[in-house]
């Protein structure tokens, strides 16, 4: 749950940090940069839950483990879709 808590924090992070930019940037710039910050996030995403996934084959009973961390990552996306979107 911390890791997960950490993953929220670093979005919401991002969040703040374009909200502040876009104040100085253009419209192009902020769909640019919104665009990086979210496939580093999600590549930081992939990797950790692969290492998670590959640790879980080699010790079956982190398996429950790595779904419990994968269900909380989709419960978070559907928790804060506020205006319906995926």
């Amino acid at each position: 749950m911390t890791g997960l808590l950490s993953l929220v924090r670093v979005l919401e992070t991002l969040n703040t940090t374009a909200i502040a930019m876009a104040m100085t940037l253009s419209t192009a710039d902020i769909s640019i940069q919104l665009l990086m910050d979210t496939m580093n996030a999600l590549q930081e995403i992939e990797s950790r839950v692969t290492a998670r996934t590959f640790a879980a084959v080699m010790d079956p009973t982190k398996g429950p483990e790595v779904r419990d961390v994968l269900a909380q990552l989709l419960a978070v996306l559907d928790e804060t879709s506020s205006d319906g979107v995926i």
